[in-house]
């Protein structure tokens, strides 16, 4: 099945890419400020899932 996000955009790849595009597309119209603070809070969150499959968890 074909995910429709809020950006009106057909999606058939896997959830993550996505839910990834679609974020990107949303957060693309808002404010550039409110874009620099996603794209941190985004790398912490991948740095976050490095260093835990690093560890092997």
């Amino acid at each position: 099945m074909s995910y429709r996000c809020k950006c009106g955009i057909m999606l058939d790849k896997p959830w993550m890419e996505r839910a990834h595009r679609c974020i990107y597309r949303e957060m693309q119209r808002e404010s550039r400020n409110f874009w620099k603070k996603f794209m941190i809070v985004e790398c912490i969150l991948i740095t976050f899932v490095v260093i835990a499959y690093l560890l092997g968890i």
